[in-house]
């Protein structure tokens, strides 16, 4: 009878519990931006765009109508005679159909560093645009000839200027310049004649053109707007237009206006989150979220559970939540036994149909398995909350509603859970600097809200989130100034029970000079340098450095023991142990390429090439473990860290061809020699690993230096950024994720294709096998990438983010814990129905049996 129930409860959470295959990916999401925009054109039905790197069409309603790479960042974007014409602040121009953005023309300007790229003239449709240039003395226009897919340059035209322009702009067919004493100048590009200047009452820098066309020009200065030869105040720069028509002076949740561009009635404003509004006669058509493409950092976190109210919660409490859940699995089960009947009986008589799962049942099965997750992201301008499922933003607050002034930035944000509790709700901290001190500001989770906001009379030099100081469960933030003193918020926040003077320790890394610091901080909340350590000499440049990120204690357990084969003195395999240091960075430095006629050139090879010099560097001790050069390195350095391993790209200079490093560092050899595989399998890591979380017991004092086994395997092009996935236990393999210089995102597995080649021994340059991982999603600028783990062991969150921001989930090798979307439902619910009409039968006859031998 045990076993019977048994089988019942495990066949029930099988059905309950179980994450269907065809559910990953179909909440995959991107959010397409044109990144930091830079020009704005207008036509009657669409709005064109340029940013960094890409330009395109916005309809009606703000969706993207087409969107094309460009050689860089835009600086003018103007659509004439069918076309749209994007000129680089560089000197790069090319052309691109207007209907569905076909690269129509590619060519560059004769510039060089004494000319200055002004823009684009030419009114739609009735003469040939002209590109125009600037030097000190004159201005020169390159008139473009436009037949249909015919582009060409015509004969340039060069005009002295009447005056020396302080700011200058161009505006259909015409070139403003304004000099040093208040006189606008305009230029009427098309037959090369200069207007007669007009006396204006701005004669500093800060005069800057806001809205100019054929019928007169506006400028706006210190709180004044000069409308074709009118004067008048106004503290909104958007009311310097015809009309009047704009936004207003006062910030909004996106922030003060930044830029706007102006056309009879239409208006884009720009703002300083970076997102864009289009007005219409002053009424809102469209708003984009454009500041999507300028976040630097992203975090997440879990939806609060609505069984707990931030108590803590025990693993017992935690097994009666899931028994629970699997009860109400069961009550769902006997509920749908009818139509699991009926889906039987078609099993048996007829073909099967596939039942695909409501919308809300896969919402469920991924709030239980922690596949839904709130992402906060973060740029110097604004804070923004999405939601993974969808993508949609919960909110957003701009840095200047944090710092209540123009000026403010955001510096970091940290987002608190509780300690030992589970689904606990989150406090999230925003770290603000405004011009006279920074701030801390506390944001509501759900609305984005300020709640708290608190002045530290400073400019912090260092933030971090400490567990040596508790608020009602959360850790606190400590805060180090500019003297040597630390101070801790909230201010309310008292010291936890577990408080270790000795691990309040953080260090710095100058960038400039390329030194080490490493601190402490006493129990009284003074601040004690303790080491600094100098890794730059004079020929090497700082490229980048990079941290153990997402710790997992379990990386001590699940795969500690590595064999490494091909030792080839002793002829014999080496059982070598991970060395694992959390409190370890690295740091990567460059010595440039040397021409062969520099004095300081080497005569070898090496030095002539250039090359990468990577140091591993102990956060709390100070000293350098190891370190190694990379010869004939140059190009674009991307750096992760993953337990025992260290990746980063280079660009090989003397095979020509980009590759991948990747740094393994076990312990030393020496303390394991004669050890066979069984001995090194310590009763400790298994005691550790039934009874939970494994004890870290590293040290820093006490851990001998590592030892390094490098390699190198051919990658399939430059790389952008790198990540490797991550899981909430550590014993999924891993994945190791590049975003490329084409905009894909590949997937490498890390156990079967990297460290298998490691513990073969086989250090030479091999070829890596990659999949794609954003197949059907067109992608542009993903400059950086993180990962979150989930409850699935086997899954993975990814997002991507840069000028577009992609949203992915991955599952490194085979989905354990996935159930096959071919999976037999039916015919486990006929098995289930057979076990529990079984079960009733034997019952029936055990009460049967009971009673014959009582009468008996």
């Amino acid at each position: 009878m045990q076993l019977s129930r048994f089988v019942i409860l495990v066949a029930a959470a099988a059905v309950g519990l179980g994450l269907r295959v065809e559910d990953a990916g179909r909440w995959d999401w991107q959010r397409q931006t044109f990144g930091d925009v830079t020009d704005v054109s207008f036509s009657s039905k669409r709005v064109y765009v340029g940013g960094e790197g890409v330009v395109g069409a916005v309809g009606k309603t703000g969706n993207i109508i087409w969107r094309r790479q460009v050689k860089g960042t835009v600086g003018w974007v103007k659509k004439v005679f069918g076309a749209v014409v994007v000129v680089g602040q560089t000197g790069w121009v090319q052309v691109f159909s207007e209907d569905v953005g076909m690269l129509l023309w590619d060519a560059e300007l004769p510039v060089d560093e004494s000319t200055t790229v002004l823009g684009i003239s030419g009114e739609t449709g009735e003469e040939w645009p002209s590109i125009i240039t600037s030097t000190p003395t004159a201005v020169t226009a390159y008139p473009i000839h436009i037949d249909n897919a015919d582009v060409k340059f015509g004969t340039p035209t060069t005009m002295p200027y009447q005056a020396a322009p302080v700011t200058q702009t161009v505006a259909n067919s015409v070139l403003y310049t304004l000099s040093s004493t208040g006189q606008l100048h305009e230029l009427q590009i098309s037959n090369g004649k200069w207007m007669p200047p007009k006396q204006t009452p701005f004669t500093g820098p800060n005069a800057a053109f806001t809205y100019s066309d054929t019928a007169g020009v506006f400028i706006y200065a210190d709180g004044k707007c000069y409308d074709n030869g009118d004067v008048f105040e106004t503290n909104d720069i958007t009311s310097c237009t015809p009309g009047r028509k704009g936004p207003g002076a006062e910030p909004t949740q996106r922030g003060f206006v930044e830029k706007f561009w102006a056309v009879n009635g239409k208006m884009v404003v720009k703002y300083q989150t970076g997102d864009l509004e289009f007005f219409t006669d002053g009424v809102t058509t469209w708003l984009r979220e454009d500041g999507l493409g300028k976040v630097t950092q992203v975090l997440a976190y879990d939806l609060p559970s609505d069984t707990t109210d931030d108590a803590e919660v025990s693993d017992a409490v935690e097994f009666a939540h899931l028994i629970t859940h699997q009860i109400d699995s069961i009550k769902n089960f006997i509920a749908d036994l009818p139509k699991l009947t009926q889906d039987a009986m078609d099993l048996i008589m007829g073909p099967k149909t596939t039942q695909k799962a409501p919308q809300e049942e896969a919402s469920s099965r991924e709030n239980t398995f922690g596949l839904q997750k709130t992402l906060i992201l973060y740029s110097e301008r604004a804070v923004y909350s999405l939601d993974t499922r969808t993508g949609a933003t919960n909110w957003q607050i701009a840095a200047s509603g944090l710092g209540k002034e123009k000026t403010a930035i955001v510096k970091k944000v940290f987002v608190m859970l509780a300690t030992h509790v589970q689904h606990s709700h989150p406090k999230i901290y925003v770290w603000v600097r405004s011009e006279a001190e920074d701030l801390v500001v506390e944001v509501s989770p759900e609305t984005g809200v300020v709640t708290v906001v608190e002045g530290l009379k400073v400019h912090a030099g260092v933030i971090f989130k400490s567990e040596n100081y508790l608020v009602h469960g959360y850790p606190a933030l400590i805060v180090v100034g500019p003297t040597n003193k630390a101070m801790v918020f909230p201010r309310n926040a008292e010291k936890s029970p577990a408080f270790d003077t000795g691990s309040m320790r953080y260090h710095t890394f100058a960038k400039g000079d390329g030194v080490a610091k490493g601190f402490t901080i006493a129990e009284d909340l003074s601040v004690k340098q303790i080491w600094a350590t100098s890794v730059l000499s004079a020929a090497e440049e700082l490229v980048i450095t990079s941290s153990l990120e997402n710790y997992n204690p379990y990386s001590y357990i699940t795969t500690d023991v590595i064999y490494v084969h091909g030792n080839h003195s002793t002829g014999k395999n080496e059982v070598l142990n991970k060395y694992v240091n959390p409190n370890a960075f690295v740091v990567i430095t460059a010595v440039p390429q040397k021409n062969q006629g520099d004095s300081d050139a080497s005569e070898t090879s090496t030095k002539r090439d250039g090359y990468l010099v990577l140091y591993l560097i102990d956060g709390v001790t100070g000293s350098v473990l190891t370190s190694m050069v990379q010869p004939n390195a140059a190009g674009h350095v991307s750096l992760v860290a993953y337990e025992h391993m260290y990746f980063y790209t280079f660009l090989n200079t003397k095979r020509r061809r980009y590759q991948l490093g990747v740094w393994s560092l076990f312990k030393d050899t020496d303390l394991y020699k004669g050890m066979t595989s069984e001995s090194t399998t310590s009763l400790k890591y298994i005691a550790q690993a039934a009874v939970g979380l494994p004890e870290n017991t590293y040290s820093s004092f006490e851990e001998a230096p590592p030892v390094l086994i490098p390699s190198a395997f051919t990658f399939p092009g430059a790389v952008k950024t790198l990540a490797v996935t991550v899981s909430e236990k550590g014993v999924a393999t891993k994945q190791l994720l590049a975003s490329l210089a084409t905009d894909e995102i590949v997937t490498i597995d890390i156990q079967k294709h990297i460290i298998a080649n490691t513990q073969q021994g086989n250090t030479l340059i091999s070829w890596l096998p990659t999949s794609h991982m954003n197949y059907n999603s067109t992608l542009h600028g993903i400059t950086s990438m993180n990962t979150f783990p989930t409850k699935l062991e086997s899954t993975c969150l990814v997002i991507g983010f840069g000028t577009d921001v992609f949203f992915s989930r991955t599952t490194s090798g085979k989905p354990f814990d996935m159930l096959p979307e071919d999976f037999e439902y039916t015919l486990l619910s006929l098995l289930t129905i057979l076990v529990l009409v079984t079960t009733v039968v034997l019952w029936m006859l055990s009460k049967r049996e009971t009673l014959v031998a009582q009468w008996a």
